[in-house]
């Protein structure tokens, strides 16, 4: 994982292959760190998808193809450094790697949207609840699509200054704008949790509904993952011949081990209570809109008169749906 390549030589100050081509990697890439990471994040995947299926908590494919983002690309990665000029392969597993922390994000986005439906929150929300999901999650497609523009420009640039240095103009600008929306959402995180500590809902009382619990995995892997959108602000914004992308380490400490730990987190505390029976009859939730507002208490299509029945029994999960 060092920053010297070992299939050339230096020349313009650029890494060149054993046969003169331009090292698109800057470096040697590691083939035994992007394996252990594939092989790691294939592991988490494979968790998600067995949880995804026995809760039916479906929104959490986001998950899946975000970690298989990671395994397609440091699995690419991994031929890097036998083959470090072939500029087909160096664009898949580049594009793969910047891009899954914005799926992530999506998930993020719509768990706090699903928590405070599954404890009738709404009105306790600082953005209306059928627009939070929506409004998020547009702006993290609109990151994601700078981003996959700008990476693109940069990784085919291959010695191109003008189109390289544009290519990180548009990546920094997806960036930033995904840590402001991160900023955004922890404040109406915690603004929502201030307002249901204070007056919490007859739902958000039963024991089973750990919301609070869900908040703060919320908060932690909200700030993984704005933590590791800083570590590539300053990266790019250090040039081609910065410390930081002259070197692999810090790419796989301040990015891939944060999103491996971010995957990690949200398998062990996987969002089953955020679907209560007899509450929604639909896995959509953000499709279903509140029908009145008596004594602020807010009533849904498909909902009983009575109060939703305890979580039931599912071999292998917890009664509270937390571990």
């Amino acid at each position: 994982m060092s920053g010297n390549s070992t299939s050339g030589d230096h020349a313009d100050g650029l890494l060149k292959c054993a046969n003169g081509d331009f090292n698109i990697y800057g470096l040697d890439p590691s083939p035994v760190a992007a394996g252990v990471f594939a092989v790691l994040f294939l592991i988490l995947a494979c968790g998600h998808i067995f949880r995804t299926i026995r809760s039916k908590q479906w929104f959490m494919i986001t998950m899946i193809v975000g970690a298989g983002f990671e395994i397609g690309g440091f699995g690419v990665r991994v031929n890097g450094h036998n083959d470090p000029c072939t500029l087909g392969p160096f664009i898949i597993q580049y594009l793969l790697i910047l891009l899954a922390p914005s799926i992530f994000s999506a998930t993020v986005y719509m768990i706090l949207g699903r928590t405070i439906r599954a404890v009738h929150g709404e009105a306790l929300s600082p953005i209306r609840s059928t627009w939070l999901t929506k409004i998020f999650v547009i702006g993290d497609v609109s990151c994601f699509l700078i981003q996959c523009l700008g990476g693109g420009m940069l990784a085919s640039s291959k010695g191109d200054k003008k189109k390289s240095d544009l290519g990180k103009i548009i990546i920094l600008a997806g960036l930033v704008l995904q840590c402001i929306m991160f900023a955004i959402f922890l404040i109406v995180t915690f603004v929502f949790k201030k307002r249901l500590t204070r007056q919490p809902t007859a739902t958000a009382k039963r024991p089973e509904m750990q919301w609070l619990t869900m908040i703060h995995v919320l908060y932690v892997v909200s700030l993984l993952i704005l933590l590791r959108n800083l570590f590539r602000v300053i990266e790019y914004a250090s040039g081609e011949d910065g410390y930081l992308l002259t070197h692999e380490w810090p790419m796989y400490l301040f990015d891939a081990f944060l999103m491996l730990v971010v995957v990690s987190i949200l398998l062990w505390w996987f969002p089953t209570l955020i679907r209560p029976p007899n509450a929604y009859m639909l896995d959509n939730l953000e499709g279903q809109m509140p029908l009145t507002n008596n004594g602020g208490n807010t009533q849904y299509k498909n909902l009983s008169d009575r109060s939703p029945s305890p979580l039931p029994y599912r071999p292998g999960y917890p009664s509270s749906g937390y571990h």
